[in-house]
């Protein structure tokens, strides 16, 4: 069974995006409509950056996000306007370090013997300007080393646009490209080569060992299923097919995995069968209900837990030790939580 710790700020709402090895944590917290960026470390200190979301935290304690002033909270990658900087922050010595305007760091590899403090991609995009906006804006792919500023990652042949989802700790990612030579979706570059992960429609993390976790459609155009899937990046193809991620008992049609340790172990959330339920997006539901997979199958996380007033939606990430984060509903409010 896990304990059950609340992961928040004030009285707003809270959306924990990131976990360590160590067991810290970083997100986004609501400030009155604005957003502040959260590291909730694991020996009970909190710290905080106004006007900031934080996306991911390495066991080098650094942290990537982005700076929106009079952003919105939970922003997504797509909103970006022509004040929004990537962030990459050294946090034990309150170091910033900032790229150019519309831009975003969305992830962040652990240490390694290469990248001692990591590694960091992103993204910036071609909005114009004010007064004359670009009405078709391109996206420049970023790459950053702790102390150094961002550089232009190489897109190979056919790829007009990169937007990286995730790294792992040997600097392979994954992310959604496009061009007018190749099929829009996500790509996982491996050692250099650029693979396909076939019928994705999201990607949100990957492991030490290539596995990357997402979802898939399946069903009919008018009546999808969103269904949790895996994609093996050690298969010698230049397309990788999915693995469906199998779901709880309990009568569930479709979800979304999100985290993956060097374990193979896999969380994500699940979502109910309700006829009121809308299946055109698969978005986050109050009755959604977070999941953990392992080689025994799926277990509903609501049924590992004693706490009381908790309803557990959506694991978001899962460390080497276990350790799982993700969002929920605490006495009524939604919430971050961490379980250890």
């Amino acid at each position: 069974m896990y304990q059950v710790k609340e992961l928040k700020y004030l009285v707003g709402e809270t959306l924990v995006a990131g976990l360590n090895n160590l067991g810290d944590a970083c997100g986004t917290g609501d400030a009155l409509g604005a957003p502040v960026g959260l590291i909730w470390y694991a020996n009970g200190l909190v710290k905080q950056m106004a006007n900031a979301s934080f996306t991911s935290i390495n066991d080098a304690n650094f942290v990537v996000g982005m700076e929106s002033p009079g952003g919105i909270v939970g922003a997504e990658t797509e909103q970006l306007t022509y004040t929004t900087l990537g962030l990459m922050i050294d946090a034990t010595n309150a170091i910033e370090f900032k790229s150019p305007a519309a831009s975003q760091a969305t992830c962040l590899s652990e240490p390694s013997v290469a990248y001692p403090q990591g590694l960091a991609l992103g993204y910036q995009m071609n909005l114009g300007t004010a007064s004359n906006p670009n009405p078709v804006p391109t996206v420049t792919t970023l790459r950053w080393i702790p102390g150094h500023p961002p550089a232009l990652l190489k897109l190979p042949a056919g790829f007009t646009s990169f937007v990286p989802r995730c790294i792992n700790v040997e600097g392979d990612f994954v992310g959604f490209a496009g061009g007018p030579q190749v099929p829009a979706t996500f790509y996982l570059c491996r050692s250099g080569n650029w693979i396909r992960l076939f019928a994705s429609i999201q990607v949100w993390d990957m492991n030490k060992a290539l596995r990357s976790v997402g979802t898939i459609i399946t069903g009919s155009a008018g009546n999808p299923d969103y269904v949790p899937a895996y994609w093996d990046g050690l298969m010698p193809d230049t397309q990788i097919p999915p693995t469906l991620v199998p779901l709880p008992p309990g009568g569930f049609w479709g979800g979304q995995a999100n985290g993956i340790n060097d374990a193979n172990t896999i969380v994500g959330t699940c979502y109910p069968s309700n006829p009121n339920y809308d299946r055109s997006t698969g978005a986050l539901n109050p009755d959604n209900v977070a999941f953990v997979n392992t080689a025994a199958g799926s277990v509903d996380l609501n049924t590992q837990i004693h706490a009381l007033g908790w309803k557990l939606q959506s694991a978001v990430k899962i460390n080497n030790k276990g350790q799982i984060v993700g969002l929920g509903i605490h006495n009524g409010v939604s919430t971050s939580f961490l379980l250890e």
